[in-house]
């Protein structure tokens, strides 16, 4: 990332102020601190997400031939909402809703989400599932142009998104990659990286064929760019689809975190998620 050196002058109250947020860490100097300060007060660089909600949540079956998967309770409300709750607290308050089972019943639990402070609109799969690939792609009409966040509405994780969007725009890349690790990578996006780049994405790989345990954590960074990769040909699944095209293109970056993630789309992790996800201390 380019920089530029500029002379400032500031209240001396102000600049102690400044030097007690520095702790060598997450802040490392003076500059690190006035810059984090100045990009806490302007806008996020991505304003907008699609929420991947149209799955038929088969490994729910039979609660989910009454309710869709991103109804689901956790706790004290439905599992979507911590979803959007998240992407509000990180700036993120345009948020498409990409619907397709039983889709009309997440319509009247959320609306056009002004109850919770956001932005909600629609775009719903056809008569048949469109993948993910193909959702993002009919949603494209909702994101005029700009950049956008991409959240699995069946993920449960406390990962710091304004983060991610910061890191992303530093990077300067068409896709930003949220990674996890976990013990069996086999049912999920299996990927390599050097440095932060990615440089290999194998979706669902044989476990016996795979030497990283880093995944595709179902949270992602997109440029409008991104489009040019997609076929034509859809229903697409993005992972199998889209991805690929774009590590080989060089255009994907790997934002790696340590935090809670749960893959709500399990029973068993359901099951486990109850027992030990906690929320990040606002």
């Amino acid at each position: 990332m380019k920089r530029k050196r500029l002379t400032i002058t500031l209240d001396a109250r102000l600049l102690e102020r400044i030097d007690s947020i520095i702790d060598k860490n997450q802040i490392r100097n003076r500059s690190h601190a006035i810059e984090f300060l100045i990009k806490k007060s302007l806008p996020p660089g991505v304003t907008r997400a699609v929420i991947l909600a149209g799955g038929p949540g088969v490994h729910f079956r039979p609660l989910t031939y009454e309710i869709p998967s991103a109804l689901i309770p956790f706790k004290d409300k439905p599992l979507l909402s911590y979803t959007i709750d998240q992407l509000k607290k990180a700036g993120i308050e345009k948020i498409v809703l990409c619907i397709g089972h039983l889709g009309e019943k997440i319509i009247d639990q959320f609306g056009d989400g002004h109850q919770l402070g956001v932005e909600i609109s629609y775009s719903r799969d056809g008569q048949k599932p469109l993948g993910t690939a193909g959702a993002i792609w009919q949603a494209r009409h909702h994101l005029k142009g700009e950049p956008f966040l991409v959240i699995s509405g069946d993920i449960l994780s406390n990962i710091d998104l304004s983060d991610l969007i910061n890191f992303h725009d530093r990077g300067k890349c068409a896709a930003t990659l949220a990674l996890t690790t976990i013990k069996n990578p086999a049912q999920h996006g299996v990927v390599k990286v050097k440095g932060n780049k990615i440089v290999s994405f194998n979706e669902k790989p044989d476990f016996l064929d795979s030497d990283s345990n880093l995944i595709h954590a179902g949270v992602y960074i997109l440029e409008n760019s991104v489009f040019e990769f997609f076929p034509k040909k859809r229903p697409l699944v993005i992972e199998k689809d889209v991805f690929p095209k774009i590590v080989k293109a060089k255009e994907m970056k790997a934002y790696l975190f340590e935090g809670q993630w749960f893959d709500i789309s399990y029973p068993k992790v359901y099951e486990k998620a109850l027992k030990k996800f906690k929320l990040k201390e606002a």
